[in-house]
């Protein structure tokens, strides 16, 4: 998420932006929400959307963290492979899948339009 705003960030030269912003007058804050927020928000979208993918995708943490009575989607996609019942296994595979791709696409998305930005 980091790694994404400040490469955002670092492509544009936000101290010119804010000098012009503050000499009519902008608070610190107005020069925040009018100047930096929509600036930055293409590495936020970009960052928030790998965030939810890898957490999507997470078998450590929710290995540990499953009952029996809820079952995360890598846990259910690794039992299902575990025991063999490769139906089950599969619509666990197209679940994800459905949930993924969108967001992936959308990262894309996001992707482009910070190089058209800072271009």
């Amino acid at each position: 998420m980091v790694r994404s705003v400040l490469s955002v960030l670092a492509a544009i030269d936000l101290k010119t932006l804010e000098e012009g912003a503050a000499s009519p007058g902008a608070s610190p804050v107005r020069r925040f929400i009018d100047i930096v927020l929509p600036n930055a928000m293409p590495g936020i979208l970009a960052g928030a959307l790998t965030v939810v993918t890898l957490s999507i995708g997470e078998f450590n943490l929710t290995w540990m963290l499953h009952t029996p009575y809820l079952k995360t989607l890598p846990v259910g996609l690794a039992d299902s492979y575990a025991s063999m019942r490769l139906e089950v296994a599969s619509a666990y595979t197209l679940v994800f899948f459905v949930m993924i791709v969108p967001l992936l696409m959308a990262m894309q998305w996001a992707s482009a339009r910070a190089q058209r930005i800072t271009q």
